[in-house]
Order: structure tokens, then C-alpha cells, then sequence
């Protein structure tokens, strides 16, 4: 738990001010190497612990430089552990360059046989990404051959894909086209089939975790975890909630019409605020079988400053007859659950695309929500108009 390899990079914690300062970083693969550049005066050097760079390294580096060179063995194994690296610095929106050693030399030979001047002057030679990929296909297999050429082509077309900068991207292309002798239009054609694979991949994952989800909230209950944060926006729902709690702090014998209506558990599907789901929580706890609650010893104990504020604010308000109050309360539990039925009759409108909208049991179930929605909102215009006359 303490030492995770796939969330620390080795030696980060020491080369953290050096890469700061130059903007950029030295990946290697090994401790070993780390150790003997940096007793060499080569401080932005950090290794991935070992293992396989991970989508955590490539978001830690993020936060340090924008560019990292990866310094990796020149044979096969290094051109491989190099190119697994490339894809996942350049999703988290790096610059990537790569310094490959000559073959049969690993950072620690390199530096004991020529020094740091000649480790520096390999690093500022270091090639692109795409050259990288090129001079990777060329070692391996004819690239003259025109199944290598297209496999290559489609191959450097994930590569580019990730880069954001349009200027960098046609770069890449035009030199591509060139060391390949291929057409331009040939890359941005493999280009576009490559995004839209990556579109397709992603709205099928998507797909998957909404049949996944409605397929849970068909049997398990409602979730009752944390509610969302409060994002500081007076909704009109989060209107109804202020005064609920507002009435509720007022007049807080009322919590007996609570405790008949509703669970403790309840509060979290009812209240979107998390002080009000606190505040309500309280209430039910203080009052007693008569429903009394000393509300100002209520004030005073609570840790919380803002529902401190808040209950102090709602005590300085004008505090109607018990009979509005009664009529307030109920007006917005009624409310409240009208929302929480069209939340859900929408959340299994959404998740039913997943398993077929046209499912009997799933327009049975929006019947349902839909006619006991309606039947609440008819409620609530009856008692306004019994209000009115």
C-alpha cells in the first residue's frame, strides 16, 4: 500500500526541482541508470520503478514538464519498452521525444565509457516520435514492401492521433509521406478511420457500463451513498429543499410529519445539498416522540459553521401560522418527490436504450412513474386552488 510501482516514478522526489527548471524529463528503465546519471550530474532523470510505464507516470510527469525524452537501450527490448511508453505520455498531452542508446549500451555503460558530455550531446539528438516509429519498422522488417508500408502507416496513425496541436500533427504527416513515400491523403484517411475506431471503441464502452448499471438498478434498491456536492447554484429544486429545512428549523414539531412520511435514509434521494441531508439527519435525532426540539441548544452544538448560519438565518425570518407551515411542509415533500420520481423515469428512459427501449417491462415501469408523477403535480394544483378560494 505504501509503495505502489504503477503510481511512483523512482527518484522523482530528488529530480522533481531539476526537471522543473530545465522542462524537461529523462526516463529510463532501470534504478541502476538513475543512480549513475545522477552521481553524474544528470538530475531530470526519473525510471518507472521497474515496470511498464502506466497511465499514473504519464499523468505525474504532466504536472512537472511538458516534454519528456525517453532514454531506453538501443535492442529489441528497448525499442519495445519505448514505443509502449510513446502511447501513454502523448495521451496525457505530452511532448515526446526519443534518445536511443547504441546497442549493447545501457545508460550506466554509457556514462562510465563517455561521460556526461557525451550522454548530453545524445539526448540533444534525441528524434521524434514518428522517426522513432520509422527507424523501429526499418530495423525490424523491409519497409519498402507495401504491406509493411500500410501496416506502418496504420501503425504511425495511432501515434499522431493523440497529439492536439494541428500544426505538430501536419508535421508529422508530411514527414511521414516522405520517409515512406506515400501520399499525405493516404496518412489523414488512416488518420480519420483511426478516430473513428476511437469513437466507436468509446461509445461501445459507454453502451456497456449503461446496460451494466440498468441492469443493477432493476434489482437493487436505490443508491444511497453520498449526494452530489453542492455546486452553489439555486436550482428551483434546491429552492424547495431551503425551505423544507427552513420550515423545518422554524416549526421543528414537524419533524413528527417527517418521521411518519419518510426514513432517515431517505434524506439522501430527497436532498441534492449535503448540509440539508446533515441538518435533516440532526433534527430527526434531536426530537423526541413529541416532536420538541430545542433548536437554540441545536444551534449551538453543531460543528458545522454553515448550518450553523443557516438555521440562525432561518430563525430570523418571519415564521408563518402552523397551519401554513404544515401546508409548506407538505407542499414541498410532494415536490420533492415528484422530482425524484422524474429522475428516475428518466434514468430508465436512458439506461432502457441499452437492452431495447421497446421492452414491455420497461414501458410498463414509465407508465407507471409517468401516471404517479402526474397524479402528484394534479394534487399540488388542487390544494392551490382550495388555497385560493
Amino acid at each position: 500500500m505504501l509503495y505502489d510501482k504503477s503510481n511512483i516514478l523512482y527518484n522523482l522526489d530528488k529530480a522533481r526541482p531539476a526537471i522543473y527548471k530545465k522542462q524537461q524529463a529523462l526516463l529510463v528503465e532501470g534504478y541502476m541508470d538513475v543512480l549513475m546519471l545522477f552521481q553524474a550530474g544528470i538530475e531530470n532523470v526519473v525510471a518507472a520503478s521497474g515496470t511498464s510505464l502506466s497511465e499514473n507516470h504519464a499523468n505525474l510527469l504532466k504536472r512537472f514538464t511538458p516534454e519528456v525524452i525517453i532514454v531506453f537501450d538501443g535492442d529489441a527490448s528497448g525499442f519495445q519498452a519505448a514505443q509502449r511508453g510513446l502511447h501513454r505520455l502523448l495521451a496525457a498531452g505530452l511532448r515526446v521525444s526519443v534518445a536511443l542508446l547504441p546497442k549493447g549500451e545501457d545508460p550506466d555503460s554509457f556514462i562510465r565509457n563517455y561521460g556526461p558530455v557525451g550522454f548530453t550531446n545524445l539526448v540533444a539528438k534525441a528524434i521524434n516520435l514518428v522517426e522513432f516509429q520509422i527507424q523501429a519498422a526499418v530495423r525490424q522488417q523491409d519497409s519498402h514492401r507495401v504491406d509493411v508500408k500500410m501496416a506502418l502507416a496504420k501503425e504511425i496513425a495511432q501515434t499522431i492521433l493523440p497529439v492536439e496541436n494541428q500544426i505538430e500533427q501536419a508535421e508529422y504527416v508530411k514527414y511521414t509521406a516522405r520517409e515512406l513515400q506515400l501520399q499525405e491523403e493516404t496518412l489523414w484517411t488512416e488518420i480519420r478511420a483511426a478516430k473513428a475506431e476511437a469513437k466507436r471503441i468509446e461509445i461501445k464502452k459507454l453502451e456497456e457500463e449503461k446496460a451494466a448499471d440498468y441492469k443493477v438498478s432493476r434489482k437493487q434498491p436505490p443508491y444511497r451513498g453520498k449526494p452530489k456536492k453542492d455546486a452553489g447554484l439555486i436550482t428551483p429544486r434546491v429552492r424547495v429543499e431551503q425551505q423544507l429545512m427552513e420550515a423545518l428549523v422554524q416549526t421543528p414539531s414537524l419533524m413528527l410529519t417527517i418521521k411518519e412520511r419518510l426514513e432517515v435514509e431517505d434524506f439522501y434521494e430527497y436532498f441534492t445539498v449535503p448540509g440539508f441531508v446533515r441538518l435533516a439527519e440532526l433534527l430527526w435525532e434531536a426530537s423526541g416522540e413529541d416532536g420538541n426540539v430545542d433548536i437554540q441548544t441545536l444551534v449551538q452544538e453543531c460543528e458545522n459553521e454553515k448550518l450553523r448560519a443557516f438555521m440562525s438565518k432561518a430563525l430570523c425570518l418571519r415564521t408563518p401560522p402552523d397551519t401554513l407551515q404544515e401546508a409548506r411542509v407538505d407542499g414541498c415533500l410532494k415536490k420533492l418527490k415528484q422530482y425524484l420520481l422524474q429522475d428516475f423515469e428518466q434514468r430508465i428512459r436512458s439506461l432502457a436504450l441499452a437492452e431495447g427501449a421497446d421492452e414491455m417491462e420497461t414501458l410498463e415501469e414509465l407508465v407507471e412513474l409517468s401516471n404517479r408523477r402526474r397524479a402528484l403535480q394534479a394534487t399540488r394544483g388542487e390544494n392551490r386552488n382550495e388555497g385560493g378560494s
